[in-house]
């Protein structure tokens, strides 16, 4: 899967290693621009970020899901 980072968002600013990513996850890349970037715990994520991602196991859309709001829905 791959998601964009939106501002004002859960991953907008935080380190890897700081988000609690679901058991399943696996960020395979994180597309800059035109920067491809091999994400390690202390890559920060910031807006406009694409991050591809390999979710496995049973509970793959929920992991799909808690993803895609932490880059999309803007937290308060």
């Amino acid at each position: 899967m791959t998601t964009t980072i939106y501002a004002g968002t859960a991953l907008d600013g935080v380190l890897v290693k700081d988000y609690p990513w679901p058991p399943s996850c696996l960020i395979l890349m994180v597309y800059r621009g035109e920067e491809e970037i091999v994400p390690h715990g202390d890559t920060r994520l910031q807006v406009g970020d694409t991050l591809v991602i390999q979710l496995t196991g049973a509970s793959h859309l929920k992991s799909q899901q808690a993803i895609i709001s932490g880059a999309h829905q803007v937290i308060d």
